[in-house]
Formats: structure tokens, sequence, C-alpha cells
């Protein structure tokens, strides 16, 4: 599987090597993360809505790796905010940053699809 994607989102270096060039496994992990992420934002959402601060840590936490593996431009700083400083945190600050969080797990998402379409 040839794969190009918009670096200003992706990096699927790391993936690539977890994969070691087979191509089959790479679009099952590309599917996984296609399928994975619309459940975790709307989880994140949903804690956010009712101000659950450890739901919202722990969902972060549970799809971290995912977001690693897929080089998402700009999470990591994001991560580590969310899962050091989410016990005192303003309320208000941890909404903005799960929000962009979010954003990006988005776009990330966006751009998985369309590797997705481009290879089926």
């Amino acid at each position: 599987m040839d794969i190009e994607c918009n670096k200003e989102v992706l990096d699927l270096q790391k993936l690539s090597v977890v994969t070691r060039g087979n191509s089959e496994k790479l679009r099952q992990y590309l599917v996984q993360f296609r399928e994975l992420i619309p459940a975790r934002v709307a989880l994140m959402r949903q804690y956010m809505e009712s101000e659950d601060r450890r739901m919202i840590r722990q969902t972060v936490h549970q799809v971290s790796p995912q977001l690693h593996y897929f080089g998402i431009r700009g999470i990591a700083p994001l991560i580590e905010r969310v899962e050091m400083e989410y016990p005192f945190m303003p309320m208000d600050e941890l909404k903005r940053t799960v929000s962009v969080l979010i954003e990006k797990m988005e776009m990330a998402k966006q751009e998985v699809s369309r590797i997705l379409d481009r290879c089926d």
C-alpha cells in the first residue's frame, strides 16, 4: 500500500515500522483508527459536558497509543497536559485543551478516510 498523506496532519512513519511493510496490516490499522476515533470523540464530548475530569483523562489515556502511532501533529503536548494537569486545571481550560485534541483527532480521521478511499 503506497501511502501519501498530508504531513501537516499525520506522520505514518511509526505505523509503517510497526506493520513492517505489510500493506494489509497497515490497512487494518487505518480502518481500526477510522472506526475508533468517532466513539472516543463522542465519549470525550460527553465527559466534557458532564465535567467528569477523571473520565476525560481516562479516555484520552486510552486513545493515546493510537494517536502517537499515527503521528498526529501537535498532539503529544495536549495528551501530556490532560494526563498530568487534569485534577487541578480550571475546567474551562481543560475543555479548551480537549477541544483542540478532538479537532486534531477529527482531522486525522478525515485524512485516514481519504487515504483509505484512495486505496479502495
